[in-house]
């Protein structure tokens, strides 16, 4: 569009750059690690597995769709899972990219099936950015290929930061009600919020300590991680 840029990687769907233009270069709201491995070789457990734990990590950054689960590796109904599923961790097929003129948009089809006869599942992913617009969208498809009904998790992983997400943003949600996770997880000790709890609205989340906080208004460093699910 001339005005910003989205970079969509086929490895594991990952967005590392989106941003506006600014001269030669691209004011990026992106995170790119600097872990991030940034060789081209692809990832090896025998060669890469001491540093990078998970193949996830070799090729991590900014935005990605998560699918058919979404946080640490997993097992269900005896199929196991890479952490944030396979849309983050395999290589997407390119379909078809370009520029339509017509509707003043600049797109990227990816498609992705699954060789895992416990979970024969399909993707097909259209990223797309439009004129006049700040703003990147992406529509994903599944189907299930599979003869038996599948239990699965679709998520979004953001990672941004400044400019893009900084202290004194707004963050709006069209969920009605939003969930805390139980205790028992990775934010025990890092969180704030009341383990387990529901709670309508993102200006109220219970606190453990007693109070609520607005999870809408994005604060400066405050020495806590949390996670809420809409």
């Amino acid at each position: 569009t001339g005005e910003l840029r989205a970079l969509v990687s086929a490895q594991g769907g990952m967005m590392p750059e989106f941003g506006l233009k600014a001269g030669a270069g691209l004011l990026n709201c992106h995170w790119i690690p600097s872990f991030r491995a940034n060789s081209g070789e692809p990832y090896s457990p025998d060669r890469h597995g001491a540093f990078w734990k998970a193949k996830l990590l070799y090729h991590l950054a900014g935005d990605f769709p998560c699918a058919p689960n979404f946080g640490p590796a997993c097992s269900v109904d005896g199929v196991e899972l890479p952490p944030h599923g396979w849309t983050a961790n395999e290589a997407w097929r390119l379909e078809r990219a370009g520029v339509s003129e017509e509707e003043g948009a600049a797109y990227a089809l990816f498609s992705l099936e699954l060789s895992e006869p416990g979970m024969p599942l399909s993707f097909q992913k259209a990223d797309m950015v439009f004129a006049g617009q700040g703003a990147y969208y992406s529509v994903m498809r599944v189907r299930n290929l599979g003869p038996r009904a599948l239990a699965i998790n679709v998520g979004r992983h953001n990672c941004l930061g400044a400019p893009f997400l900084q202290a004194g943003s707004r963050i709006y949600a069209s969920a009605e009600r939003y969930a805390i996770p139980p205790r028992g997880g990775e934010f025990d000790d890092t969180g704030r919020l009341e383990m387990g709890a529901e709670f309508r609205g993102l200006g109220a989340a219970p606190l453990r300590g007693g109070g609520t906080a607005d999870l809408g208004l994005v604060p400066g460093p405050i020495g806590f991680t949390d996670l809420v699910a809409g």
